[in-house]
């Protein structure tokens, strides 16, 4: 066993390392949310173009009928297409909370939709929650942009749901697992199929299914996810 080897091996040793590496994640973690907690035109949240929700409200209403009972909590609405496509749809609910890590686009949706039993609340979803439970869940382009994963926010999310919740969570197509920092500082995580099965069985729920979804055309192309549609175990 070489000196080195030895070292390293040591209680201080090992304590530093330990701290070094929390220090580091939550740097990377901080950096990931930059972008997201400042504000920027619309059309730079879906790919450089102004999209609707109406493939994914197909989906969604292919799998959960929507009744004046439910609760629907949305995770990152940016500039509020889900929203707006349901109001167009005339979808019905009992409540729609919207929670969004950047305050200038609260304000600007809560400006826009100033509805009864309609709230927008600047919050982190690893961490925010509501007294209230909720019955579906909806998430489009959000959770290939938590760091490291989306575990912490899978697990915030199930303390908050009913039994027959149904969540609704689209993810970036992709045959392989990938993490990196683009060079405009955004942060993407790519997951495999498997993976997601994994991750989101590990986080407490059962996945019907996960289905591909195109959400329109973004200034490279059509915009193909994954969507996966899960209930709490």
């Amino acid at each position: 066993m070489s000196i080195i080897h030895r070292f390293e091996n040591f209680p201080i040793i090992k304590l530093v390392k330990q701290k070094w590496h929390l220090r580091t994640e939550a740097r990377a973690h901080q950096r990931s949310q930059r972008r997201w907690r400042s504000d920027e035109i619309a059309p730079h949240l879906t790919w450089d173009r102004m999209m609707t929700g109406d493939s994914l409200w197909n989906l969604y209403q292919g799998h959960h009928d929507f009744q004046v009972r439910d609760r629907i909590l949305e995770v990152g609405p940016g500039y509020g297409r889900l929203f707006r496509t349901a109001l167009q749809r005339k979808i019905s609910f009992g409540s729609y909370t919207a929670v969004e890590l950047s305050q200038a686009r609260v304000d600007r949706l809560a400006a826009e939709f100033p509805l009864e039993s309609v709230l927008f609340v600047q919050g982190d979803i690893e961490n925010w929650s509501n007294e209230r439970f909720f019955n579906v869940v909806l998430c489009s382009s959000t959770f290939e942009h938590l760091y490291p994963d989306c575990r912490r926010a899978l697990q915030n999310i199930h303390r908050q749901l009913s039994s027959d919740a149904a969540v609704f969570i689209d993810f970036i197509y992709s045959t392989e697992s990938l993490r990196y920092f683009e060079a405009d500082e955004t942060y993407i995580r790519m997951y495999s199929h498997d993976e997601l099965i994994a991750i989101f069985n590990a986080c407490g729920y059962a996945i019907a299914t996960i289905e591909e979804c195109i959400l329109g055309e973004g200034n490279y192309g059509p915009v193909k996810r994954y969507v996966v549609v899960a209930t709490p175990i």
